[in-house]
């Protein structure tokens, strides 16, 4: 569906709403006009940018709104952010809050049919963040945090939210590289697979792969000490269960704690359970000041 279609469409059923959003902050602000925005309040609603401002739209029924595509897809094409609880008709158990983000502050919201990926908001703004592989979003109201996996939290499965269920979808398996999994419908428990004798599973090309064409090693990053200018994210604090929230450059004060005993990996720029794999941003600061100094 074409911007023009969506605009044809708009106009002859009467779909416009010519108001802006109080919650969120003007994202049409230097944007050209026509351009889609996301509603992070529905997930089958937009923003129009005319003129600097946002005049809000929705899509047809069963569908959600893609800012990435700038158009209204099927919703296994989608993952919806939203800067609020999820309530019923957003299509999981969650139970509606009724309250919306409009903070400065971020503050971490579920997403439907996600075990590990969640929304976090700041300004009304949603931004799309990942746990690590070995923990889940807890989407208790008094946590709403990455969280040590429990059948309280989530009921896990491998297949993302965004499964055509009428094309099998193949994914990488995150602990080894041999194995993927086969996903057949939206949001289904995956069929396991290995890759025969020593080949491993392509990410890129959805295909096992001779090992030189597979990049299955983890190479230790050089921890960022400064925010990036846009978006949320995390860097790390001095302690390895600690780090800190950067919203749009800023980085927000106090530090947080990783839940649970976890710890603040600087690989994943997640909380996540210590292991041996789990390089700790204390022991990785003094081996790179090591280096500095030998240089």
């Amino acid at each position: 569906m074409s911007k023009i279609s969506i605009l044809q469409s708009l106009l002859l059923i009467g779909v416009f709403f010519v108001t802006g959003s109080e919650q969120q902050r003007n994202r049409c602000l230097g944007v050209p006009d026509g351009t889609f925005v996301n509603d992070f309040s529905d997930c089958d609603a937009y923003f129009v940018c005319t003129r600097n401002n946002m005049v809000r739209g929705r899509c047809p029924t069963g569908f959600y709104f893609s800012e990435e595509t700038q158009k209204c897809e099927h919703p296994w094409n989608v993952t919806c952010l939203l800067c609020r609880m999820p309530d019923n008709d957003d299509d999981n158990d969650y139970e509606g809050s009724g309250e919306e983000n409009g903070s400065d502050f971020p503050e971490n919201f579920p997403i439907a049919r996600e075990c590990r990926k969640y929304t976090a908001c700041a300004d009304g703004e949603g931004f799309l963040m990942e746990c690590s592989p070995d923990l889940m979003f807890n989407p208790d109201p008094a946590v709403r945090a990455c969280d040590t996996p429990s059948d309280d939290i989530c009921i896990e499965s491998v297949c993302p939210n965004n499964v055509n269920p009428s094309v099998p979808t193949f994914v990488p398996d995150l602990l080894d590289c041999s194995r993927y999994h086969i996903c057949f419908e939206w949001n289904a428990v995956a069929v396991n697979q290995s890759c025969a004798g020593d080949l491993l599973f392509n990410p890129i090309t959805r295909a096992c792969d001779v090992p030189e064409n597979v990049d299955c090693d983890h190479i230790l990053p050089t921890p960022p000490t400064t925010c990036r200018p846009t978006g949320i994210h995390y860097i790390p604090a001095d302690a390895c269960d600690q780090f800190y929230v950067c919203v749009n450059g800023e980085r927000v004060e106090p530090a947080q704690t990783c839940l649970g005993g976890t710890i603040f990996d600087i690989i994943t720029m997640t909380c996540r359970e210590e292991s041996d794999e789990t390089e700790c941003i204390t022991a990785s600061r003094k081996l790179f000041d090591a280096l500095d100094f030998i240089s």
